[in-house]
């Protein structure tokens, strides 16, 4: 029995295909390209890295700093120290 056109339409699989956005090129013939699954990533990367240094903003004064404004403070330590640590230096 052959799938009718009203099966061919349903696809549920079809929403989690990984389809390109632009091309970059060619690298060592492997084809580079920004997908939706990578935009996807990064836009929640974004969106969690902010809601923690949102929260971790305490506008109320204290004596010692909350869990969340400590794990911000070490997670903003941290990125800055290795960007400062990364470029070679020549001498």
């Amino acid at each position: 029995m052959e799938p009718t056109a009203a099966a061919d339409k349903f696809d549920p699989i079809h929403q989690f295909g990984i389809n390109p956005i632009f091309d970059i090129g060619t690298i060592g013939g492997v084809h580079i390209a920004f997908t939706n699954f990578r935009l996807c990533s990064m836009a929640i990367a974004v969106l969690l890295i902010s809601a923690l240094l949102i929260l971790g903003h305490q506008p109320r004064a204290r004596w010692y700093p909350g869990r969340i404004q400590s794990l911000a403070e070490i997670s903003y330590e941290f990125v800055a120290n290795m960007l400062r640590e990364t470029p070679a230096r020549r001498g």
